[in-house]
């Protein structure tokens, strides 16, 4: 989980700090962060929301740490896919995607989020 220890010290928070919000050792957080242990579900979520991130962020799926709020935009707002791309820098592994893959994107994004409601 190499986005965990990334946003852990842009945010300038200690390993122990996070242990004790989460009430485990800081050993048992450590290995959170070099991938030997799984992080439980409801764990993940206090994390998501501690940093205000999404879960796909903290789990290495995506590279981007969008918060929650600007996920909401995303889905709720009555911007056209091209004024969203040029609020939001997308980029998948470091390298920018090209504006049709991001119009992809947002479009199934935007399929998910309807077929659940």
């Amino acid at each position: 989980m190499k986005n965990l220890r990334t946003i852990r010290e842009e945010k300038k928070y200690t390993q122990q700090q996070i242990a004790d919000f989460l009430n485990i050792t800081k050993s048992s957080y450590s290995r959170y962060e070099r991938g030997l242990r799984n992080v439980t579900p409801d764990t993940l979520i206090k994390l998501s929301e501690f940093f205000d991130v999404t879960t796909d962020f903290l789990l290495d799926i995506t590279s981007e740490p969008l918060s929650r709020a600007e996920i909401n935009i995303l889905f709720s707002s009555s911007k056209s896919n091209t004024e969203l791309m040029k609020e939001f820098k997308f980029n998948s592994s470091g390298e920018s995607i090209t504006p049709e893959e991001i119009e992809i994107l947002l479009n199934k994004l935007r399929l998910l989020i309807q077929s659940k409601k």
